[in-house]
């Protein structure tokens, strides 16, 4: 028995089919090939034609993508790495974080990060902040002081953008011109687990393009629809911006007041 689930675009119809594929020796398909062809065959031609009834019903709509339901209280890790792969593979996904649905992709791979800056109409060598999946993890992509180890610690994992001086492990194109790169560590386990799964930190960018900003997974913008790989689903969520801290040379300046508490962080 076979699973197929589709749904288009807008996220409003999906059909599920649950097929029963024999190589019945009776059936003019199966019986031309051996049994594990004739089960492709046959499948690959369900694919096939259920394709083409969705693109009949809904001819403006581009190419599709996956969706995944993933529960921030209870993530599955076979469903995290599939996310993590399609990362690794170059893939671009939307995924939660705590402060809104982000726009992501393996930080290393360049040809993905420049599909996500013409997806939000950005310059090719636009710098974005990136999730790592715990403090030790920053520690490999900025230079952290010990005043600067304090303050992450005692604010991440939460709704805080903080802003280091880059290590030599951050590509140049992740790199503001002075040689800073923006760090989350966002409180929401689905992120962290897929930086975590991948080994590598993922781009944070809010998932949206303008202002049309992504609340609800299966309801994208379709400059958004027609370009991701896959889409994370964990609950419609309100986006608020981050605060965004600079702790460069461990002076620290509200560059933005986000979600985040920013008041420790002005002089009296």
């Amino acid at each position: 028995m076979k699973n197929f689930t589709l749904r288009d675009l807008s996220g409003i119809t999906s059909i599920t089919l649950r097929l029963r594929i024999e190589t019945n020796p009776y059936h003019n398909y199966a019986s031309k090939f051996k049994d594990t062809t004739g089960k492709r065959f046959a499948i690959s031609l369900v694919q096939d034609i259920i394709s083409v009834l969705l693109l009949t019903l809904y001819p403006n709509r581009g190419t599709t993508y996956m969706l995944i339901e993933i529960d921030p209280r209870r993530p599955r890790p076979r469903q995290i790495k599939q996310v993590a792969d399609c990362v690794r593979q170059g893939g671009i996904i939307i995924y939660p974080t705590d402060t809104c649905y982000g726009l992501g992709a393996d930080i290393f791979n360049k040809k993905a990060i420049e599909k996500i800056c013409k997806i939000k109409g950005l310059p090719r060598n636009t710098p974005f902040s990136f999730v790592c999946s715990d403090l030790s993890d920053i520690s490999m992509y900025a230079r952290v002081s010990d005043y600067a180890y304090r303050i992450l610690k005692r604010f991440l994992p939460g709704p805080y953008t903080f802003v280091l001086e880059g290590s030599r492990q951050v590509p140049k194109m992740m790199l503001t011109k002075r040689k800073t790169a923006g760090i989350r560590i966002p409180d929401h386990p689905v992120c962290l687990m897929i930086a975590e799964e991948l080994g590598n930190p993922i781009i944070s960018t809010t998932a949206g393009v303008g202002d049309d900003i992504v609340e609800d997974p299966r309801d994208l913008p379709n400059a958004l629809a027609k370009n991701v790989d896959i889409v994370v689903d964990s609950g419609i969520i309100v986006p608020q911006p981050s605060s965004v801290i600079s702790l460069v040379d461990d002076e620290p300046e509200v560059i933005r007041e986000g979600q985040g508490d920013c008041s420790l962080f002005y002089e009296d």
